[in-house]
């Protein structure tokens, strides 16, 4: 990948089962990856080969997909300099949270704890799950503009299993200071 061009990054899976399709927007991600190409791409995850959509991307010169093992993602997460999610439907996103420990800002739509992790526009972007891929473009394109300035990873890196173990031991011995 070349250094002079922002890479743009997304992590996630490809299931066709339910409404997984549904819940994560693939559609949509095909969409975004053939619009972003001024910039460099990379799809960290598995399975899109099964993705019926998938062979619109996959020969595209700013496009690199990455099946690798799991210990070797937060590799992926520091090449980008932007993490995307455009899914409808989140339980969390860890992905979300792993890129920002990577200092990779991100740009996602509102779902599960994003906004209890972004401040929008100092530390990332946020969109409504409908957004269309222009304005997610705009947005992608209003944080290659201030990434570089950002310290993403100092805005959550007191998020981790260790603090958060000794909140719920504070919580249960009743310290209301937790």
């Amino acid at each position: 990948i070349e250094s002079a061009q922002k890479t743009i990054g997304f992590c996630l899976r490809y299931e066709n089962w339910g409404d997984y399709t549904y819940r994560k927007n693939h559609g949509k991600i095909i969409d975004l990856v053939k619009a972003l190409d001024s910039y460099q791409v990379i799809l960290l995850g598995y399975r899109w080969e099964n993705y019926e959509r998938f062979s619109e991307i996959k020969s595209l010169k700013h496009f690199k997909y990455i099946e690798t093992d799991y210990s070797n993602y937060q590799d992926y997460y520091k090449q980008m300099d932007v993490f995307v999610s455009v899914s409808r439907v989140e339980g969390a996103p860890m992905p979300l949270l792993e890129a920002m420990f990577c200092n990779v800002f991100p740009v996602v739509s509102d779902t599960g704890f994003a906004r209890d992790l972004i401040k929008p526009g100092k530390n990332g972007l946020i969109f409504e799950t409908e957004a269309s891929v222009q304005e997610i473009l705009k947005l992608i394109q209003q944080a290659t503009a201030v990434q570089e300035k950002v310290n993403v990873r100092s805005t959550v890196e007191h998020l981790t299993w260790k603090n958060f173990g000794e909140k719920i031991v504070n919580s249960m011995a009743g310290n209301k200071s937790v």
